[in-house]
């Protein structure tokens, strides 16, 4: 598995999986308009990748001073698996 910046060719596959493992997301939430409005202020949405599948991804903040995640998500069959990370 690897944890690397999200590419532009990830869209259609974070999208997919966003709205897999959000079901029923308010309007404001929608996957696209939440990971477009994101890049606009930094790229810190992070996916994890095996074999160019996405199976998790992350948006990240940072403030200058303290970095949080939020919008965690893993698809269903990854989870409480154990996997190294190049």
């Amino acid at each position: 598995m690897e944890i690397r910046e999200y590419l532009k060719a990830d869209r259609e596959q974070l999208i997919s999986l966003w709205e897999t493992v959000f079901p029923g997301r308010a309007p404001h939430n929608e996957p696209s308009s939440v990971k477009d409005s994101k890049l606009l202020v930094d790229n810190l949405v992070f996916v994890a990748d095996i074999g160019n599948k996405i199976i998790g991804a992350c948006i990240a903040g940072y403030d200058g001073h303290r970095g949080w995640l939020y919008a965690l998500c893993v698809d269903d069959k990854y989870r409480r698996n154990w996997f190294r990370i190049s």
